[in-house]
This record gives structure tokens, C-alpha cells and sequence, in this order.
């Protein structure tokens, strides 16, 4: 290695070198990876009840998101059902709960990977809504 670079790469022109780092996502680009980026949750609402118990999840593991999509269904109640919506766009890598399980207001229902330059968006959207 060569100042983080591999020998395969060091040895090639500039331009094929700098190919595959242009085709990269922004926080490629920016130094991290998604290993190095803690994952990002979404986390059942407390809207007043004590408990819920989840019914399904409309997105899968691997399928992506947007910002408001409908990731988890919550029974809070007899007759109400809560969709639980994602604050963040991204990846779902996995399903923390399983269907017919009991969960508490907080705890996480849906884990996703977001990339950094959705982690600054967030930031940015969450100081625009305290003005």
C-alpha cells in the first residue's frame, strides 16, 4: 500500500485511476464507507400507548426508502393501526423485530444505512423545523 493506495492502482494512469472514484457515491468521495457509518434507526413512536404489536413491514431487507415511506405497521389499539414512517432515506439491512411481536414506545422497530450525505441532509431538515 501505498499512502492508502494499492500498488494496482499506483501503477495504472491517472485517468483509469480516477474512473472508478468518479462512478462513486458521495461518501465514497468524501472518505468513509458504509462500514464506518453507524446505521441509522427507525424507532416505534410514542403517541400514547403503552405497547404495540407489530402487524408487517411493507419494505423488505435491501429494498430503499425515502424520506416518509412507510416502513412498519404498529396495532396500538383495538381498532388503530400505526404506520411508522422513516425520517431519513436509505437502504433497509434488517428487520429488528419479527410480525406478532410486542415493542415499546422508543424501542427500534427497522434499522438502515444511509449514506453521509443524507446524515447532513437530516441535520439540515431537523434545524429547518426548530425556526
Amino acid at each position: 500500500m501505498l499512502r492508502g493506495i494499492s500498488v494496482a492502482y499506483a501503477r495504472r494512469p491517472t485517468r483509469q485511476w480516477l474512473q472508478p472514484a468518479l462512478s462513486c457515491p458521495v461518501h465514497r468521495l468524501l472518505g468513509t464507507s458504509r462500514r464506518c457509518m453507524p446505521p441509522s434507526h427507525v424507532y416505534m413512536p410514542d403517541a400514547g400507548f403503552e405497547f404495540g404489536i407489530v402487524k408487517s413491514f411493507p419494505r423488505k431487507e435491501g429494498s430503499f426508502v425515502e424520506v416518509g415511506d412507510v416502513v412498519a405497521e404498529v396495532e396500538a389499539g383495538p381498532s388503530q393501526l400505526l404506520e411508522v414512517q422513516t425520517a431519513r432515506a436509505g437502504e433497509v439491512t434488517k428487520l429488528l423485530k419479527k410480525q406478532g411481536e410486542l415493542v415499546k414506545p422508543g424501542e427500534a422497530l427497522v434499522e438502515l444505512n444511509v449514506t453521509f450525505a443524507e446524515t447532513v441532509l437530516g441535520f439540515w431538515r431537523s434545524l429547518e423545523k426548530q425556526k
